[in-house]
């Protein structure tokens, strides 16, 4: 069958949006909250946990996207000494690079973004974050926070009732293909045990990979 990639394309980017919704939520809405709530110094150090540690988490998926991606480059290579395409340890790379391709390029960058939108909310409302904190409007804060969970808490039952079920067996006319249920005392299907076999074989067979002699091969 040829493969449908506009619609695996729609599908994945509609996806991405509609989850991408709720980052962005909390980006805008933890600023105000924190500085109203707990004052200036509560936010600096909001700001401060949010750029340390999504610096850190950026600064991995690029590095292990990277590797991923490497890996399966090193393999398919054909001097590795790994066994090239068509072997299990191709798939597991090609695999790994399936991840590793958008740690790098989409979630890691996209760390930045959000990084950026909380500090400028932050720097807009900077005005309403007096020196003086006192907790005569905490109350504003507790608002801003009980709407903002009831938003999330919609926007997640919204997500979840709209959510569209994709049928995989559409070509086979929607059927499940589901075994028939055996009768009690029935003998044991002697294809299963043929799988299961097949599968050992597939397992003793796999390649095996010594890392040693591929780095002296280097």
């Amino acid at each position: 069958a040829v493969a449908d990639y506009k619609t695996c394309v729609a599908i994945a980017t509609k996806a991405a949006l509609r989850e991408m919704v709720m980052p962005g939520f909390i980006a805008l809405v933890a600023p105000f909250v924190v500085g109203i709530g707990f004052g200036p110094w509560a936010l600096a150090g909001m700001l401060m946990g949010a750029i340390s540690s999504g610096f850190l988490l950026a600064v991995m998926m690029a590095n292990a996207g990277g590797a991923w991606d490497n890996a399966k480059k090193y393999v398919e290579s054909g001097t590795s000494g790994l066994g090239g395409k068509g072997t299990a340890l191709h798939a597991a790379v090609v695999t790994g690079d399936t991840v590793g391709d958008p740690f790098k390029d989409t979630s890691g960058p996209a760390l930045n973004i959000l990084i950026k939108l909380t500090s400028v909310v932050a720097l807009v409302f900077a005005p309403a974050f007096t020196s003086t904190f006192t907790r005569d409007f905490y109350w504003v804060a507790i608002i801003v926070f009980v709407v903002a969970a009831a938003v999330a808490i919609a926007w997640r039952v919204y997500l979840k009732k709209t959510d569209p079920k994709i049928d995989f067996l559409a070509e086979q006319g929607g059927k499940a293909a589901t075994k028939p249920k055996k009768p009690a005392g029935a003998a044991p299907d002697h294809d299963d045990d043929h799988d299961d076999d097949e599968k050992g074989t597939l397992l003793r067979e796999r390649p095996s990979v010594n890392l040693k002699d591929a780095s002296d091969s280097d």
